[in-house]
């Protein structure tokens, strides 16, 4: 399908953005029985903040359309993810933009073999003198600003199709969910079907 969508030119495959997002449990989070219900689900912890319940990690073209993603239980790291979401296309070229979680060697390597530009965004350490750390921040301010679809994308699954949340349980049925919100998105932001 992607295939078919670049030779008619739907798809911007100069730059692509990878990114995650929290899909809250159907089950109710405060429960002591939220695993038993839905025994799939894990615990994660963003800015303070517990999420019960999954993650979607998704990659868009240039343009904001989903072009594959990934489910897995929500205290999986983004960093160990990248290959899985970039074999969804099987596109090669352009350029890869991700934020800090995907900072890796082993995924800066995943992206040269593919030839990509690598766009992964820079962690800084204590360490590091403050020119290098300004340098960092400035290239990462850079990326920041072409990384924009993805997160216009995350924020359509939750406005127009209330995706935050999911209604089913087992990851199995939660990765059925995230493919419908996927469809969904594209259908209404790309083709205006919707």
């Amino acid at each position: 399908l992607v295939r078919q969508f670049i030779s008619l030119g739907l798809i911007d495959e100069s730059k692509l953005v990878v990114d995650s997002s929290f899909t809250e449990s159907a089950a109710n989070p405060s429960s002591k029985r939220r695993h038993a219900v839905d025994p799939d689900a894990a615990v994660a912890k963003k800015n303070n903040e517990y999420h019960f319940g999954y993650k979607i990690h998704i990659i868009t073209d240039g343009k904001g359309m989903v072009l594959g993603y990934v489910s897995t239980p929500a205290n999986t790291t983004d960093t160990e993810m990248l290959q899985s979401v970039i074999d969804r296309t099987g596109l090669k070229g352009g350029i890869l933009l991700t934020d800090r979680g995907y900072s890796s060697l082993h995924n800066r390597n995943i992206i040269k073999f593919r030839g990509m530009k690598d766009g992964i965004m820079r962690l800084t350490y204590k360490n590091q003198s403050e020119e290098i750390k300004n340098d960092i921040k400035s290239c990462n301010n850079s990326l920041q600003k072409m990384r924009y679809v993805v997160e216009r994308t995350f924020g359509g699954f939750v406005l127009w199709f209330k995706g935050k949340r999911s209604r089913y349980y087992s990851l199995d049925k939660v990765n059925c969910f995230h493919g419908m919100l996927a469809i969904a998105y594209n259908t209404k932001a790309h083709f205006k079907v919707v």
